[in-house]
Parts: C-alpha cells; structure tokens; sequence
C-alpha cells in the first residue's frame, strides 16, 4: 500500500533535537506515532518512541505539466502490472572513508545502519 501526493503540499512541520523542519513522515505514520502534534507549539514533537515507523510507502511529485504527471502514471501503472521488468542488475557504491569527511558527527548514529547494509 502507498500514497503519492501531488501538487503544493502543506507538509507538517516536526521539531526534533533542537531543529524545526517539513516532513512527509506525520502523514505516514499512524500505529505507536513517532511525532505528535503539540497544539501549544504548532509543530509535531517528538513522542519518545524511537522505533516509530511509516506504516504506508510514500513520495510527493510536483510537475510543471499534466504530460508529465500523465507520464509518472503510466510508469506506475506499467509497474504494477509487470514489476519484473524493472529488475536492473546494479551495483551501488558508497565510499564511506571518503565521504567521513562531510558526516556531521552528531548524525553518525544515522549512517551505522547504511554501513552495516
């Protein structure tokens, strides 16, 4: 199950760690919620529940042109119908002893789980 939503979203501000910001993730997240709203403060804050976890796929798309749109669609649509031709044989690469340098420390906990994978 998934949602793809369109257009100018007014996406939900969350506040976290000291940082205010936009995100997808209130609207996705409905079981054990991660971020609540606080009615005092505007925002979502956090819920003290580290292993919150969308519950639903999810992406926002804004196009200049309904052709565009018509052609995201018709990809999804083709998608659905035979996923196994979207099967690529990649590789992915990431040289995280060169990329250290641009971690911010603090967000290094963040990176573990991308390392260990």
């Amino acid at each position: 199950m998934g949602v793809i939503l369109i257009g100018d979203i007014p996406l939900p501000v969350v506040q976290n760690n000291g940082f205010i910001y936009p995100s997808i993730y209130p609207y996705v997240d409905f079981e054990n919620q991660q971020f609540i709203y606080d009615t005092n403060k505007k925002f979502f804050v956090y819920n003290d529940n580290p292993n919150g976890q969308a519950e639903i796929r999810h992406g926002l798309i804004k196009f200049d042109t309904a052709a565009q749109y018509n052609d995201f669609f018709e990809k999804v649509k083709s998608y659905k119908e035979d996923p196994i031709k979207f099967i690529d044989k990649a590789i992915r690469y990431d040289d995280f002893i060169g990329l250290k340098k641009y971690f911010i420390s603090e967000n290094t906990k963040y990176y573990i789980n991308s390392m260990i994978f």
